[in-house]
């Protein structure tokens, strides 16, 4: 019986391959910064604007944000793949799972409601769905992934206990301040590898 046993010198350009590899995806996720810069922004001029609009209104502000966050998202993804030619496959499949994702949080989120009006429990509805993304999306990239969607866990875990005004202030800088801190991190490492 013959056995295929790998030479030192096969294993550790094994290695080196998984390495490099790992490192490319680091590298790729990082290009998304305009993602959480847009993103951030837009948790944190809504979330901002919940405190002076209208309860009755703020529905139509989210749907409109949010729209406005969609088309742009649209516009940077067309834009990326305009200028890189590409995009990897494993990125494309992990946008089809996050989208996937979003679609079932948007099919589940009528539950909060089901409690009632809870404002607290409504808010903090969307920071920990989006949290749950970055976490399955952090298994295949980088722990600064998983670590922005703990944190946004956190955060809505948090709101769940704090008083409106200041649950829209706690997820303006907890979520769309994150997001933006993480958008900034993931841009030093962009020009970081040039």
């Amino acid at each position: 019986m013959k056995t295929n046993l790998l030479k030192p010198d096969d294993v550790l350009d094994q290695i080196s391959y998984l390495k490099e590899l790992a490192d490319q995806s680091r590298i790729k996720i990082a290009y998304g910064y305009p993602y959480f810069f847009l993103w951030g922004f837009i948790w944190l001029v809504a979330y901002l604007s919940s405190i002076i609009i209208p309860h009755k209104q703020l529905g139509m502000m989210w749907l409109t944000m949010s729209s406005i966050g969609i088309l742009a998202t649209a516009l940077i993804c067309y834009r990326m793949g305009r200028r890189t030619g590409y995009f990897p496959a494993l990125l494309k499949k992990l946008g089809w799972l996050s989208l996937l994702m979003w679609v079932v949080a948007v099919i589940l989120f009528p539950l909060p409601f089901r409690s009632g009006s809870n404002l607290n429990l409504i808010n903090a509805y969307w920071p920990f769905q989006i949290g749950v993304i970055y976490l399955a999306n952090s298994i295949f990239f980088d722990r600064q992934l998983a670590m922005i969607g703990c944190w946004l866990i956190f955060a809505a875990f948090i709101s769940l206990i704090i008083p409106i005004p200041y649950l829209f202030i706690w997820l303006a800088l907890a979520g769309g301040g994150g997001l933006l801190f993480t958008g900034y991190i993931f841009r030093k490492q962009v020009v970081k590898v040039g």
